[in-house]
């Protein structure tokens, strides 16, 4: 099973930066969050094994907290290298709440 972590940087690597799109940390909590839902709803387990806080801004991941809170409400830049492999199924999840 990936961490929440791999979910985030797989996020990350999807921002199309040369289009001039961004990422803020609080977006990029509510991605994890609904890749998280979606995946227990249509592949019927969970894509990562942290738990979930609610917090008044959003739903949050304490380790996605941890690595992005220096960012604030600025955006995050691309990750230096990503290694995370997902089965064909976590992808198409993935794939989805990105799309969406």
């Amino acid at each position: 099973m990936k961490s929440a972590l791999d979910v985030a940087r797989y996020f990350l690597c999807r921002v199309d930066r040369e289009a001039g799109d961004t990422i803020s940390p609080l977006k990029l909590q509510k991605l994890v969050y609904y890749a998280q839902a979606w995946s227990l709803v249509f592949r019927g387990q969970p894509l990562f094994f942290q738990d979930i806080e609610a917090w008044v801004s959003c739903p949050i991941v304490r380790d996605v907290w941890d690595e992005y809170k220096a960012y604030k409400y600025t955006d995050i830049s691309a990750p230096d290298n990503f290694e995370g492999e997902f089965e064909e199924d976590e992808i198409e999840v993935l794939e989805e709440v990105w799309n969406a």
